[in-house]
């Protein structure tokens, strides 16, 4: 443990970094803390370098490896609140992976598979428009389709909606924004 500031930061294995318990993982060779990516299902993650090769960790399976004890294997972390970008460590618990699927089901994250007593998709809380990637709000989709169908090209509707036309093509043909 190393006390930088008034943040206290733990070792990553034999890697140079430190993470923090508010999920800041910091490179002790460049001196700088590392910028989080998002996955597609939303959890943060970080690249690392061990010298030989490039490495990759999710941030919440970081803290919880510094601050919360050994990861049994089969185990997964769950987030106590919800959101995937909270990775303090007293959000994050060590759990099944059923726990985890129970409790994503009671905060309303995934459907509880009541369609075709199978399970079914999971909703998203920052999907759609709610996405830090979105270029469209779930109003413009139906426009898209509508208009697509009625024949108009996908240069023109890329044009007037200010996205590329493989995007308009995907929405047309429900690739995504399948929800709506």
């Amino acid at each position: 443990m190393i006390i930088i500031g008034d943040e206290e930061w733990h070792p990553i294995d034999d890697l140079p970094y430190l993470v923090s318990r508010w999920g800041e993982v910091l490179s002790l060779r460049r001196n700088r803390l590392l910028k989080a990516q998002v996955t597609f299902d939303g959890y943060l993650w970080v690249d690392m370098n061990s010298g030989t090769k490039r490495l990759t960790g999710r941030v919440h399976r970081l803290v919880y490896a510094a601050y919360g004890g050994v990861l049994i294997k089969g185990m997964e972390i769950n987030h106590l609140d919800g959101n995937k970008k909270n990775n303090h460590i007293s959000n994050l618990e060590q759990v099944t992976q059923e726990e985890n699927r129970r409790h994503a089901i009671a905060l309303g994250l995934m459907a509880n598979g009541a369609r075709n007593a199978a399970r079914t998709r999971m909703e998203r809380k920052f999907g759609g428009s709610q996405s830090g990637n979105a270029k469209l709000v779930e109003a413009q989709v139906p426009e898209i389709r509508r208009r697509r169908s009625e024949g108009e090209s996908l240069a023109q509707l890329s044009a007037d909606f200010g996205v590329t036309k493989s995007l308009i093509s995907m929405i047309a043909r429900r690739r995504i924004w399948r929800y709506i």
